[in-house]
C-alpha cells in the first residue's frame, strides 16, 4: 500500500529542503515531491470551491503525474516567493493581475488542506506568522521572552538620547547596519546559510543561542523557561516550525534578535525533527 505524498514547497538552493527530503527517505511506497515555484508554474491546476465552502484541487505535473487533495498527506511550506505567472507577451497590468491570482490560488489551495500544511501562509504572502518584525516582537513580549527596548517615532528628534540603543534595521528590506528612526531589535525572514564560509550575520554575534520549535517542541540549549516561551510564541503565531536566535553584546543580557519561519535546519537533529513531524501529519508511521 502506498502512503500519501509528502509535498515540500521548496527551492533547489534551500539546504532545509534538501535535508528534510533526505531524512524522509522517499521510496515507491512513500512518495515525496519537491514542488518548486518553477514546477508549480508549469503544472496544470484545477481548483474549485464548492457550495459547502470547501476548496478542492487537482494538479497535473509536466510529466503527467496527477495529485489530488486526497493524495497529499502533508505539505511543508518553505517557499520564499510565489510562482511567476506564465503570461508571455502580457501587459504589466495583466502580469500584476496574474500574480494576484497566483496568490489567491495558493492561499485557497493550502487553506483547503488545512491542518496538513506545516506553516500555512496567510492570504497576503507565502510566509507564516506575523507580517512584520514588530508583530513578532509583540508576541515575544506577551510570551515573556527577553527583548530589547524598542522605539518608533515619526522623526528622530522625538526620540530622547540613549533610548532604544543603537539603531537597528527595521527588517529584511533595510540593509543591516543602516540607521533608522525606528529601532526594532528583531529581524525576520529567510535565514542565511551558516555553513557558507562567507556567512556573516551582523545581528548575531558569537555566542548567540538558537532555539528551534518543531511541532510544539523546542530544540536547542536555551536557559530555563526560554524553550517553553518560544513554543508559546510559535503557537500564538500559528507556526509549526520557527527558529529564534538570542544574543547580546559583551556584558549584556541575551535578547531576541531574529525570528525565522524557514530556518536552514543545519543544527543537529533539526532536519530529522521536521521530517518526523511531516511523517506524523501524513500518518506514515515509524520509518524504522
Amino acid at each position: 500500500m502506498t502512503d500519501r505524498t509528502i509535498l515540500i514547497l521548496g527551492h533547489p538552493y534551500d539546504p532545509g529542503t534538501r535535508s528534510v527530503r533526505a531524512e524522509l527517505r522517499p521510496g515507491p511506497a512513500r512518495p515525496v515531491l519537491v514542488l518548486t515555484p518553477e514546477l508549480a508554474a508549469a503544472t496544470t491546476w484545477a481548483h474549485r470551491v464548492g457550495t459547502d465552502g470547501q476548496a478542492r484541487t487537482a494538479l497535473r505535473l509536466p510529466g503527467g503525474r496527477r495529485l489530488t487533495d486526497q493524495d497529499i498527506g502533508c505539505v511543508l511550506n518553505r517557499w520564499d516567493h510565489l510562482p511567476a505567472a506564465r503570461l508571455t507577451g502580457a501587459s504589466e497590468r495583466d502580469r500584476e493581475y496574474g500574480a494576484l491570482e497566483w496568490q489567491a490560488l495558493m492561499a485557497s489551495w493550502l487553506a483547503g488542506l488545512a491542518e496538513r500544511v506545516v506553516n500555512r501562509p496567510n492570504a497576503l504572502a507565502m510566509d507564516a506568522g506575523p507580517r512584520s518584525p514588530r508583530g513578532w516582537l509583540a508576541l515575544a513580549v506577551a510570551a515573556g521572552l527577553p527583548v530589547a527596548r524598542s522605539v518608533l517615532a515619526t522623526t528622530a528628534r522625538l526620540v530622547p538620547a540613549g533610548i532604544g540603543g543603537p539603531a537597528r534595521p527595521l527588517g529584511p528590506f533595510v540593509p543591516a547596519g543602516a540607521s533608522s528612526t525606528g529601532r526594532t531589535p528583531v529581524t525576520f525572514g529567510w535565514a542565511a546559510d551558516p555553513t557558507n564560509p562567507d556567512y556573516d550575520d551582523p545581528l548575531s554575534p558569537a555566542g548567540a543561542v538558537e532555539v528551534l520549535v518543531v511541532g510544539g517542541r523546542s530544540l536547542g540549549t536555551p536557559t530555563a523557561g526560554i524553550g517553553d516561551a518560544c513554543v508559546d510564541v510559535a503557537n500564538r503565531a500559528g507556526c509549526s516550525i520557527v527558529a529564534f536566535r538570542f544574543g547580546g553584546g559583551p556584558g549584556e543580557d541575551a535578547v531576541l534578535q531574529r525570528v525565522c519561519t524557514r530556518p536552514t535546519l543545519v543544527g543537529a537533529g533539526h532536519a530529522s525533527a521536521v521530517a518526523d513531524l511531516c511523517r506524523e501529519i501524513a500518518q506514515w508511521g515509524d520509518p524504522r
